[in-house]
Formats: structure tokens, C-alpha cells, sequence
């Protein structure tokens, strides 16, 4: 179980770092202004520089870390049944500000 665990992450990061190489790749085909924000029809209606590019892969590997954290921290919330509700809001409002952070992307 821990190769598996171990494996899945060495995974996920190569991902990761898959599509970091392929923006890197690919930046002097990116133009200048790309869509950053469409509505229900599929239409752009925000546009942003091609930068933003990589603050969404910033917003990914932070989420990514936080939930390893999460995982490996895990452990020490098996306790007490209040302690445990306590923590469970603590988790969900982490992770609230985490896609408030997102949305501005």
C-alpha cells in the first residue's frame, strides 16, 4: 500500500510537471491575450494576459501540497468526536479560501 501511495504521487507530480514543460513548450504559440473567464454559451468574456498561465500552475501545486498535508496530518485528528467536528470545519474552511484564492484566477 505505501509503494502504491508513493507511486500515485510520483505520478501526480510528473503530471504536474508534464504540463509546466508542455506551457513552456508551447509559449511562443500562445498569444498575448487568452480567454480567462467563460460564460454558460461557451463564450470568453474576460480576457487575460498569457502569464496567467502560470499562476494557475502556482494555484495547483498549492492545492496539490495542501492536500498532502492534509493527508499526512490526518492521523492526528482521530480523536475525540468534538475534536473531530472541529477539525472537519477547520478542513472545509481551508479548503473554501483555497478555491476563493482559484476563482480569482
Amino acid at each position: 500500500m505505501k509503494t502504491f501511495k508513493k507511486t500515485i504521487g510520483i505520478c501526480g507530480w510528473l503530471v504536474y510537471i508534464g504540463f509546466y514543460v508542455y506551457v513552456l513548450y508551447i509559449w511562443k504559440d500562445i498569444p498575448e491575450q487568452i480567454g480567462s473567464h467563460f460564460n454558460f454559451q461557451g463564450e470568453i468574456d474576460k480576457f487575460g494576459p498569457r502569464s496567467s498561465l502560470y499562476i494557475i500552475l502556482i494555484v495547483i501545486a498549492f492545492l496539490y501540497m495542501m492536500m498532502l498535508a492534509v493527508e499526512r496530518f490526518s492521523c492526528s485528528w482521530h480523536s475525540t468526536l468534538e475534536r473531530q467536528k472541529e477539525n472537519m470545519t477547520m478542513a472545509v474552511q481551508c479548503y473554501i479560501a483555497c478555491m476563493n484564492i482559484s476563482w480569482f484566477v
